[in-house]
């Protein structure tokens, strides 16, 4: 997985490097981005299962000069397998999100994102529901950057705390 996730990385950045975008977010754009990553969870009876994934929408609402600020919805899901068991605990983040980006470059843009929602986890051994983490409201905040290879999409990164994913790639698509 991490030799498929660096080739396409290495294709992506290879071809389109000729043809980068301008990073600057324009009120009324919707961005859509959707990736995968690693969590950094410390749970020492767990193994990953399934990268954890996300994907979340955005709107750029106000424009400061230097930088814009968007609303939208954040959703990431990862699915662990308790040690020695066939058991899987599957956590989410879903809730409402605000990002603020700050273009550095022509074509990188620099964000941080702030979470505030629910949180859920839950076993596929209903017995075990009781000791896994308890669901309930939750917070993640996420900082990061994307280059823009083409008008409409780009290839980033980002490292954060609160949900699933703690450190990603993602590819960000402007609507």
């Amino acid at each position: 997985m991490k030799k498929i996730i660096i080739t396409l990385i290495s294709l992506t950045v290879g071809i389109s490097s000729m043809t980068a975008q301008n990073a600057r977010r324009e009120i009324g754009n919707i961005f859509i981005d959707a990736g995968t990553g690693l969590s950094f969870v410390s749970r020492d009876s767990y193994t990953m299962a399934l990268p954890p994934v996300k994907i979340d929408a955005e709107y750029a609402l106000l424009d400061f000069g230097f930088g814009t600020l968007s609303l939208g919805a954040y959703f990431s899901l990862g699915i662990d397998k308790i040690q020695y068991y066939d058991y899987r605990v599957t956590t989410y983040l879903a809730g409402p999100m605000a990002s603020f980006h700050l273009p550095v470059s022509e074509n990188v843009d620099l964000f941080g994102k702030l979470i505030v929602g629910y949180v859920g986890a839950k076993s596929s051994e209903p017995l075990l529901n009781s000791v896994v983490r308890a669901s309930g409201p939750g917070a993640g905040i996420y900082v990061g950057g994307t280059w823009y290879f083409s008008p409409r999409m780009g290839l980033g990164a980002e490292f954060g705390y609160g949900g699933p994913t703690s450190l990603g790639v993602h590819l960000s698509f402007r609507i």
